[in-house]
């Protein structure tokens, strides 16, 4: 088992969903030394985080391109149309 399976086994934080899920995963980042000096805790923690690793950023969105078809209506409404070049005479 790996030390970081260890950890979340130890603090129970083996949970991937909702609010419950995000408490999980912001008490791992400042476990990790990722703590907010003007804070206490939570998404303050997490937003030090992924400044520091831009890799967490990537994946972050690799994952919702891989699963974009559950946005598609939203993104379309954000696309800006294309505008029309205007021909010249």
């Amino acid at each position: 088992m790996s030390l970081l399976q260890q950890y979340m086994d130890q603090e129970d934080l083996n949970h991937n969903e909702g609010s419950r899920g995000f408490s999980c995963l912001c008490k791992l980042v400042a476990a990790l030394g990722y703590r907010d000096r003007f804070y206490r805790g939570g998404p303050s923690d997490l937003m030090v985080f992924f400044e520091d690793n831009p890799g967490a950023i990537q994946a972050v969105v690799d994952w919702i391109e891989d699963n974009q078809d559950c946005w598609a209506d939203e993104l379309e409404s954000e696309l800006e149309e294309p505008e029309e070049e205007e021909e010249e005479e």
